[in-house]
This record gives structure tokens, C-alpha cells and sequence, in this order.
């Protein structure tokens, strides 16, 4: 469920790590889940 409610909001989830001056550091502060996330977001854009 959680990853289908993460993949409604993918574009936002991929801005918003995008634009943050120090990905790594942000990517770190997300539970291992939100991380695989956030990481498959940025992968989908590539």
C-alpha cells in the first residue's frame, strides 16, 4: 500500500530530491523503504 500511494506521488517524490542541495544527506533521513522509493524514482527518469 505504501508503495502505491509513493508511486501516485513519484514526479513529486523525484522534484523534490532533485532539487535538494545534498541528495545523499536527504536519501539518509528516509526509512530503507521511502529510500528504495526515492532511489527507483530517480532511476525511472534516466
Amino acid at each position: 500500500m505504501t508503495v502505491a500511494i509513493m508511486s501516485d506521488n513519484i514526479d513529486a517524490v523525484r522534484r523534490i530530491i532533485q532539487e535538494s542541495e545534498n541528495q545523499e544527506r536527504l536519501l539518509d533521513t528516509l526509512s530503507p523503504v521511502q529510500r528504495t522509493v526515492a532511489e527507483e524514482a530517480l532511476r525511472v527518469e534516466e
